[in-house]
């Protein structure tokens, strides 16, 4: 009887500690992410950096804490590890956050990925970023087409094309292809913002163009191509015709001038490149 007292007494005393510790580390992590979301109300971005606060769960005050991460190394300047913040927060997207703060880590993640892809020197790596980016992209713009959020679902959509775009400097033959498929279905759900513009024009000829780049490299180290090169001129001519058509849509005048003229600028110095 004595024995089974001391193991009750044991056993209740272990259970107290152990709700005890629950409580406080319940209480604790409470204080970190209001601690964190007090920083970061003030602009407080470096110190809420040096604070080291980490969590390791998938819950929802573990994705925002890492927003919030993402948002304070965005403002520092500092992209790779905002980038990083960014990836730890995608992974923990859950149901009930809301789809302006997932939209805002992929449209985060995704402009830091654009702008910075030529920094990183290893063509795996820069592969490995587009496909996270591009799985990202395709489920953002998923979720935003469910949502009816268009002003979002534009950007996304536009994001996407671009993710397309340079992944298709990595591949040639059938999954060039694939990825000009992918192009062409993104581009044909535009929103009617983005076509009002001629948004889809514009990508369109950049995605034909693209098909055309193992050739360009080929001719540029080789002076071979795959197929025949009379053919390959004619249609790169065709090409260049429904370019000059980009300088009359709206978008030549809305800040897209340099990007059409470099597009014109490029077919035709190939074609030169195939003359001579």
């Amino acid at each position: 009887m004595f024995t089974l007292h001391v193991n009750l007494r044991s056993f209740l005393s272990g259970l107290l500690y152990f709700f005890l510790t629950v409580v406080i580390f319940i209480s604790c992590a409470a204080s970190k992410y209001k601690n964190a979301e007090a920083l970061y109300s003030e602009g407080a971005y470096e110190q809420l950096i040096q604070s080291q606060f980490e969590c390791q769960d998938t819950s929802e005050a573990c994705f925002r804490l890492k927003y919030l991460q993402m948002e304070s190394y965005n403002q520092l300047g500092d992209w790779q590890n905002s980038l990083l913040a960014a990836r730890q927060a995608s992974d923990r997207i859950v149901s009930g956050i809301s789809l302006d703060q997932v939209n805002r880590v992929n449209l985060v993640q995704a402009n830091i990925v654009l702008e910075n892809i030529n920094k990183i020197k290893k063509d795996e790596q820069k592969l490995t970023l587009l496909r996270e980016l591009e799985s990202d992209l395709y489920q953002a713009v998923a979720l935003n087409k469910k949502s009816k959020k268009t002003a979002d679902l534009s950007q996304l959509q536009l994001l996407l094309t671009r993710t397309y775009l340079l992944k298709m400097d990595f591949f040639e033959g059938k999954n060039l292809e694939i990825i000009h498929d992918h192009i062409q279905k993104v581009i044909s759900e535009y929103t009617s913002e983005l076509t009002s513009l001629g948004y889809d024009q514009y990508y369109r000829i950049e995605a034909d163009f693209k098909i055309y780049q193992p050739d360009m490299r080929n001719w540029t180290s080789s002076g071979t191509i795959s197929g025949d090169r009379e053919e390959l001129l004619v249609n790169l001519k065709e090409l260049y015709i429904e370019a000059l058509a980009l300088r009359k849509i709206p978008l030549y005048e809305k800040g897209f001038t340099d990007q059409i003229e470099g597009l014109l600028k490029n077919i035709d110095e190939f074609m030169k490149k195939l003359i001579i």
